[in-house]
């Protein structure tokens, strides 16, 4: 209705005014929209803006390695997404760089050097990682770097992995810090004309005085091996999830437990009448756990939540639930018409919805468990390749399993050609969710039917609460408009500050200009806190 209302007195005013004109009283027109739309604001969060700032490279922010009483340090990477030469740069507490930078990576100089990760032993000292291609081998090394001073010393090599290139087809590497004593690199192969994949582990200690070495040959089916998730516990042993396509568009997945240069099958999850479509995992003290997606169709779709649980102490015990969710979950953000002939379709047992990935999982201290999916796709069309990401499912489970509350959260921030904007940030606080994305603060409101594009008029940060109850508020911080098209950068993964969180923007047309911003979350009453999950693929 205001939509409608808003385009009469255009249409009325048009042909007397210039199109500048024009286009200045749009401009004006959105922004009295946006404070409209702004009216469910989330009270206990404050924006601070920092400087605009323009680097001399085309580069990103990868991660804040630390920070003191001076300011911050910054792990940049050369690129469009950082994946070229790496440095370190000190960066005021206002977030604007000082001349002070260290080259710890020349990707120029070593092309055949890539970067593994980072470890902290101190708020002063971190350790730096990369692994070289040298033909017929892997050769493993670290550096450390003192923060304060950007000392660097010299390359020390940990391990070098002789490799017959007509042996084996490609190697994953992957760095893990289960706990502080020590650290694990992790490296597997495909091997050619064989059925087995190899893997193996490094163990060292902080001082990398103890070398120790773990190997583990895994059968596999087939070439569409491909681990899902891995974890590490304190005795080094780790547990696997790798899925392995046993028939036609169809993939079974096993839970493996390596240790001591031997491995076991714990679970197949997917021998039964139901296919898992995305799972994530979660490491407590007692319990390895697996929670996601589930169809009766295919990988594709999602019908319900399942939950795994294996007790670490006895493996033999676990155990395992599906439970479908309601109908009432599949008709949100639907039209009437829309609604009406899915509902039909469940009825007939014929309704799953498709493409919804699973971002990330939350565990409360009580065992329950809050999912966030989002629909996600990506097509061709009109030779521009679009980045689909619109609307999000959140869907909280008890410890048993058994599905809470459900509910949809509509919105749309399809990139278009890269995939730079399109992506947002989850973060958790006491016993609430947040996401920040770049989205349209005309869809603050939205309800069912379509939705506003991210890059139609009203492109803005949106700011998304989402409280244990499934309760949920949307505000936009601020739009392009205001910024100068200034949008959320995605490449970086944001850094927590006490209750403050950190995140980057950069311009739409020109990455090296950027500006950081801080979130703070002001202090509430807490309850049920959040405990904190760590994704296993983060470096």
């Amino acid at each position: 209705m205001r939509k409608s209302y808003y385009t009469k007195m255009i249409n009325l005013i048009k042909p007397c005014i210039t199109l500048k004109v024009q286009f200045i009283l749009i401009l004006f027109i959105l922004l009295t929209i946006n404070d409209v739309h702004s009216q469910n604001n989330i009270s206990n969060v404050e924006l601070e803006l920092f400087s605009k700032i323009k680097l001399k490279d085309r580069s990103v922010p990868i991660k804040i390695l630390g920070q003191d009483s001076t300011g911050y340090y910054i792990l940049y990477g050369n690129g469009r997404y950082g994946q070229k030469s790496k440095s370190i740069i000190k960066f005021n507490l206002d977030f604007t760089p000082t001349d002070q930078e260290k080259v710890i990576l020349n990707t120029k100089e070593e092309p055949n050097t890539e970067y593994l990760g980072t470890i902290q032993l101190n708020s002063n000292e971190i350790v730096f990682f990369t692994v070289t291609n040298e033909g017929e081998s892997f050769a493993y090394y670290y550096e450390k770097i003192q923060l304060k001073q950007l000392k660097v010393s010299a390359k020390e090599f940990i391990k070098r992995e002789e490799i017959d290139q007509y042996e084996f087809e490609y190697v994953n590497h992957h760095l893990f810090k289960p706990n502080p004593s020590y650290t694990a690199i992790v490296y597997e192969f495909f091997q050619k004309g064989t059925k087995k994949r190899l893997i193996k582990a490094l163990y060292f200690d902080n001082n990398f005085s103890n070398i120790t070495e773990q190997r583990y040959e895994l059968p596999q089916t087939s070439k569409e091996f491909k681990w899902v998730h891995m974890r590490l516990i304190d005795d080094g042993s780790i547990f696997l999830l790798a899925k392995n396509m046993y028939s036609k568009n169809h993939f079974d997945y096993t839970l493996y437990h390596l240790k001591n240069n031997q491995f076991n099958i714990l679970h197949e999850l997917d021998k039964q009448e139901h296919y898992i479509s995305d799972v994530q995992s979660i490491l407590t003290e007692n319990e390895f756990i697996l929670s996601g997606y589930y169809s009766d169709i295919s990988e594709d779709y999602m019908k319900g939540i399942f939950l795994y649980k294996l007790n670490l102490k006895n493996p033999e015990v676990h155990s395992i639930v599906y439970s479908p969710l309601k109908k009432e979950y599949f008709l949100q953000l639907l039209n009437e018409n829309k609604a009406n002939r899915v509902s039909e379709e469940i009825d007939k047992g014929n309704y799953e919805e498709s493409y919804f990935d699973l971002r990330k999982i939350y565990r409360y201290e009580n065992g329950d468990m809050v999912l966030i999916g989002e629909y996600r796709d990506t097509f061709y069309a009109d030779a521009i390749l679009y980045f689909v990401r619109q609307d999000l499912a959140i869907i909280k489970i008890n410890k048993k399993g058994e599905i809470l509350w459900s509910t949809k959260i509509g919105k749309n921030n399809t990139d278009l050609s890269t995939d730079m904007f399109g992506d947002n940030y989850i973060f958790s606080q006491d016993d609430s969710i947040y996401l920040i994305y770049n989205g349209n603060f005309r869809n603050l409101n939205h309800t069912s039917g379509k939705l506003f594009k991210m890059y139609s008029p009203g492109t803005s940060i949106i700011l998304l609460k989402i409280d244990k109850e499934g309760n949920y508020f949307r505000e936009s911080l601020y739009t392009t408009v205001q910024s100068d098209n200034y949008m959320l950068g995605t490449n970086f993964a944001g850094f927590r500050d006490g209750d403050a969180l950190i995140l980057l923007t950069h311009k739409m047309n020109n990455i090296k200009k950027q500006q950081f911003f801080k979130l703070n979350l002001v202090d509430q009453e807490k309850t049920d806190e959040i405990l904190p999950t760590t994704n296993i693929n983060d470096k």
